[in-house]
């Protein structure tokens, strides 16, 4: 019975391997997702304001609409959630935090934001830090990193950037260096993502990469989003045409 049972799932196994399903990567975007959500100072005091704005990918097909919901757990009580403002750019508001945070070592507030569309919803969090002034110095509160541009060989900055077909290049793909040129105001350690609605990265998760175009398109997004490690975000893009 027992080596009926392994024998058995050996098959499911091999079954799996041989059907040749594969997945899109991580950095290729193909449907509506949320890529990241960034408040403007990431950190503030109570009573002070922060700017919130998203990056969204949405196929020209898909018209989304977003809601919020500012500590959706309720884990803080209502006089210290502070609010939240819609601005008149979807994906776009102002938070506003309590004026005395209760806690004299401030807390971490979640906020979460639902996309809905024609496809199945999508929600994503991101926290803001919010701290007492009696307690924490503006200046040393946590800054977004700054990015500045994607930079392509011979230090080419301006989109589209145009890659020409030659013999075997369909085959092979054609190849395009590139890397962000950015800092992070608080010399934080830097996490990169990048992205694309066509080819594909040798590695999406450096600051240099190189990207692959798989055949030929007009108009390709490059997106990298830059993170440090205490919430802070910020991100950028370019366009390369593949011809």
């Amino acid at each position: 019975m027992k080596n009926y049972c392994l024998g058995s799932i050996l098959l499911v196994f091999l079954c799996l391997a041989c059907s040749g399903e594969e997945f899109d990567p991580e950095s290729l975007l193909t449907k509506l997702r949320v890529l990241a959500v960034k408040f403007e100072p990431p950190e503030i005091l109570e009573g002070q304001e922060s700017q919130m704005t998203m990056l969204v990918y949405a196929p020209e097909s898909i018209n989304y609409s977003v809601s919020y919901q500012l500590d959706p757990e309720n884990r803080l009580g209502d006089s210290i959630k502070g609010s939240f403002v819609e601005g008149e750019t979807q994906g776009a508001g102002v938070y506003t935090a309590p004026a005395a945070v209760a806690s004299a070592s401030g807390h971490l507030l979640m906020f979460e934001v639902a996309v809905q569309s024609d496809q199945a919803p999508i929600k994503a969090r991101k926290r803001i830090s919010i701290w007492s002034a009696d307690r924490v110095a503006e200046e040393a509160l946590n800054k977004n990193p700054i990015f500045s541009s994607i930079v392509f060989p011979q230090g080419q900055v301006a989109s589209p950037v145009e890659i020409k077909k030659g013999k075997g290049a369909e085959a092979s793909g054609l190849e395009v260096e590139a890397h962000v040129e950015g800092v992070d105001q608080d010399q934080d350690d830097l996490i990169f993502r990048w992205y694309s609605d066509h080819g594909r990265f040798k590695n999406f998760a450096s600051r240099k990469t190189e990207w692959i175009c798989d055949g030929a398109k007009e108009s390709t997004r490059l997106i990298v989003v830059v993170r440090d490690l205490k919430g802070g975000v910020d991100w950028g893009e370019s366009t390369v045409s593949c011809i």
